[in-house]
């Protein structure tokens, strides 16, 4: 099966779609979920889940602002 490479902009359209996203260059199983927070300001929140299943808060760096190796997390990944 080949891998879907896409940019930065997919991969946010991707999250809010419910869809869990990752570049190929995390090599240890890492990748981002987006949450929706019922709070005054509606924000969409987007975590990284850890290898060892720890959410944190995602802080892109301009290397994955300008990255087009984003893919989507398939179904039993």
């Amino acid at each position: 099966m080949k891998i879907q490479k896409f940019d930065i902009s997919k991969a946010i359209k991707a999250l809010k779609s419910g869809q869990k996203v990752y570049r190929l260059g995390w090599r240890d199983g890492k990748y981002l979920i987006a949450q929706n927070k019922q709070d005054k300001a509606q924000m969409l929140y987007i975590y990284v889940k850890e290898p060892n299943k720890e959410l944190k808060l995602w802080k892109p760096d301009i290397e994955d602002n300008l990255a087009d190796d984003w893919s989507i997390v398939e179904q039993g990944e």
